[in-house]
C-alpha cells in the first residue's frame, strides 16, 4: 500500500507535467494565432480549427509553389481548389466567399 509520502510525491509530480502540459498547449495555441494571420481567410467572426489552420496553411504553401512554377496567376476559381484540398465544408464555403467564386 502506498504510503502518503508516496502519494504526496506522486500527485506533486502530476501537478507539474499538468502545468508543463498547460504551458506546451498555451504556446501551440499562441503559434496557431500567428500562423492564422498569414493564411488567406483572417475572419474575427469563426476562428479555425488547429487542423483547419495546419491544412490551409500546407494548401496555402503549396498553391504559392504552383504559382512560381506556371510563372502565372491561377484564376479565382483555381486557387479556391487548390486552398480547399481536404478542408472541410464550412472552410471551403468561407473561401468561396472570401473569393467570389
Amino acid at each position: 500500500m502506498p504510503s502518503m509520502e508516496q502519494s504526496a510525491k506522486k500527485n506533486q509530480r502530476r501537478v507539474k507535467a499538468n502545468g508543463r502540459e498547460r504551458q506546451r498547449m498555451h504556446g501551440l495555441n499562441d503559434a496557431l494565432d500567428v500562423l492564422r494571420q498569414y493564411v488567406p481567410i483572417n475572419t474575427q467572426h469563426q476562428k479555425l480549427s488547429k487542423i483547419e489552420t495546419l491544412r490551409l496553411a500546407r494548401n496555402y504553401i503549396v498553391a504559392l509553389q504552383q504559382i512560381l512554377q506556371a510563372g502565372r496567376q491561377p484564376t479565382p476559381l483555381e486557387y479556391a481548389h487548390q486552398l480547399s484540398v481536404g478542408l472541410s465544408q464550412t472552410t471551403t464555403n468561407m473561401l468561396a466567399n472570401l473569393l467570389q467564386v
